[in-house]
């Protein structure tokens, strides 16, 4: 299966840098950046002329918003489940009682 193509995907397939894209549609870089990242999304005006930028169809450029949207929440998920995961982990006896790393004492035999 292909790999679907996100926005930030289109863009670079059209041969444009963030400042470029930004300039062309008339907008900040830091919006571009936002739509890249998936934390907003174009409006439909704003859709319909990145499509004339890009020279992409309508539906090449929807799918990239679905597909950076859920890279985004994939992302998000991935985030939570390591952060759970770092809090979760369960100490051995050992180490929660801090003897982890002493070292062992041999006892001396004593002579009889």
């Amino acid at each position: 299966m292909a790999k679907r193509a996100g926005i930030q995907t289109l863009r670079l397939n059209a041969m444009l840098t963030q400042t470029e894209f930004a300039t062309a549609l008339g907008v900040t870089v830091q919006s571009v950046q936002a739509w890249e990242a998936g934390t907003t999304v174009p409006r439909p005006g704003m859709q319909r002329t990145m499509l004339t930028v890009l020279g992409v169809t309508r539906e090449q450029m929807l799918e990239a918003l679905e597909t950076t949207q859920r890279e985004r929440v994939l992302r998000e998920r991935a985030r939570e489940r390591d952060e759970l995961l770092a809090v979760a982990e369960p100490q051995t006896d050992e180490a929660a009682l801090g003897l982890a790393d002493r070292p062992t004492r041999k006892r001396k035999k004593r002579a009889e």
